[in-house]
């Protein structure tokens, strides 16, 4: 098994974790991490089979999509709340422009 597969699967399982828990995705990034963690798991007790490596890099496809779409997720909210405050914002400043 190619180790940068491996290293990869360990890097995508710790940023799945960070997935907020409010998250549309965090359901699924947590069955991803458990199938991910048995792979690993299968590759690091030497079942190094085709079959598996396969089966881990159909996972990793997998995992980086829940990981796209939950980052996503997390931007869209926090820049709608973002530029709601910044509207509010610029509302109250032209409000106090007007009456100066």
């Amino acid at each position: 098994m190619n180790e940068r597969h491996l290293a990869t699967a360990q890097l995508l399982v710790t940023r799945l974790e960070r997935l907020s828990a409010d998250s549309f995705w965090a359901h699924r990034a947590s069955g991803m991490r458990g199938s991910l963690l048995r792979a690993i798991e299968l590759i690091e007790q030497g079942c190094d089979s085709e079959i598996t490596q396969v089966k881990l890099e159909d996972l990793l496809l997998e995992g980086f999509a829940i990981l796209e779409k939950g980052a996503l997720e997390y931007y869209r909210d926090k820049s709608t709340r973002i530029s709601g405050s910044i509207t509010l914002q610029v509302r109250k400043v032209k409000s106090k422009e007007i009456s100066i």
